[in-house]
């Protein structure tokens, strides 16, 4: 649920104007909302922990004792407090936070994280594949071709009616082009 990312979100606000009162960093809650979605542990999954613990538990592994033996998620800075924490919470004070937001931009995170490595073919492909226009895209023919008799395949899709079809002179609509 996008619920939980936002609330970790909210963590982050408050651990940027806090640094030294949390015993972990930024860096658990981006193992955090990477792990939310990976399906690599159980910890996230069903809607209660009776559910988790009677459906999940005992086929799946807890990510906390990962987390937990794992020190680079501690904070050296730690200094344990008394007294409530006030966070400023006007817009001003409330930052992005860009190594979660921009975590797959190559000029948005500085640092990369545990998921940027298993996206690097992905970026690839999406940056080899060439750019088409619109009008090109949109006057595209499903035919396939035919079969050796001249009768077309049994699978061949019919030729569709393109109710968009364009001019190709019209440059207006080749959005995808510089």
């Amino acid at each position: 649920s996008p619920i939980f990312v936002q609330w970790l979100d909210c963590v982050y606000q408050i651990l940027r104007q806090f640094p030294d009162c949390f015993e972990f960093g930024e860096d658990l809650l981006l193992r955090l909302t990477h792990e939310v979605y990976s399906n690599r542990y159980g910890t996230f999954l069903e809607d209660c922990e009776a559910l988790r613990t009677a459906h999940v538990q005992p086929y799946a592994r807890s990510l906390w004792p990962v987390l937990l033996t794992d020190g680079r998620y501690r904070n050296p800075g730690y200094n344990p407090r008394v007294g409530q924490l006030r966070p400023r919470v006007h817009a001003p004070a409330l930052v992005v936070w860009e190594r979660y937001w921009f975590r797959y931009h190559e000029h948005g995170n500085p640092e990369p994280t545990e998921a940027a490595p298993m996206l690097a073919p992905v970026v690839e492909q999406v940056s080899a594949a060439p750019i088409r226009s619109m009008t090109d895209f949109l006057n595209d023919e499903e035919d396939s071709p035919p079969e050796a008799n001249g009768s077309p395949s049994r699978n061949a899709k019919p030729a569709r009616q393109n109710r968009f079809a364009v001019d190709k002179e019209d440059k207006d609509l080749d959005l995808f082009k510089d």
